[in-house]
């Protein structure tokens, strides 16, 4: 096949995926949720921890991310999935569809909140991507999760966000005396602390930042 019956080839598939496209859109919104949602949850079933990301499972995540609503609650299963890749598929898709808002990705976070596990580890980072001064109080929301994994993670994206409001929730976890182990500077040690001394050493970054 020559160069150019490649590039002819190439456009053509692009315009018939353009029609399906209008034509998916034209599909009843209840529909069109139903349809994704099952898709999305046969597929991640299928993929193990150490699996590649199947092309069906990006191309109906991109088009969840195209739905009026749900959207944000289909994208949040992935985030609790036990392969890295799928969870970095879904928070790259939560990010895309919040567009810097908070508001519009608040079932995904309420969903992790209640998963726990992976998406509560996950959500806080996504969080604190986010544009939005609402995002800080809503990482706020893990510090009160039993797993201590969610809660360094809040910690963290929290230290990240350098919000002085933040301050008062992360010093009531000053006496948590739940072991943590954290990379050192050199990625390669690892630190045993606990949760309350890291807290107050994210409390310690705020007021560095709020200083300059």
């Amino acid at each position: 096949m020559s160069a150019k019956e490649i590039i002819n080839e190439i456009v053509g598939l692009d315009e018939k995926i353009s029609d399906l496209m209008n034509r998916f859109e034209d599909i009843p919104i209840g529909e069109r949720i139903a349809a994704l949602s099952v898709i999305c949850d046969e597929v991640m079933k299928s993929i193990g921890p150490d699996d590649r990301v199947p092309m069906l499972l990006v191309r109906a995540t991109d088009m969840v991310s195209t739905l009026e609503k749900d959207a944000a609650l289909i994208l949040s299963r992935g985030l609790d999935h036990p392969n890295l890749d799928i969870r970095q598929l879904s928070g790259e898709a939560l990010l895309a569809l919040g567009d810097g808002v908070v508001a519009e990705i608040l079932p995904a976070v309420d969903n992790a909140l209640e998963a726990g596990g992976h998406a509560a580890q996950e959500m806080p980072f996504i969080l604190a991507l986010m544009d939005d001064p609402e995002a800080s109080g809503q990482i706020v929301r893990f510090l009160d999760l039993e797993d201590s994994d969610a809660v360094v993670a809040a910690i963290e994206a929290l230290a990240e966000l350098g919000d002085p409001d933040t301050v008062p929730a992360l010093t009531r976890l000053a006496d948590d005396k739940r072991a943590v182990t954290i990379e050192g500077e050199d990625d390669e040690d690892l630190l045993d602390w606990t949760v309350g001394k890291l807290a107050m050493e994210a409390v310690e970054m705020i007021g560095v930042e709020e200083e300059e």
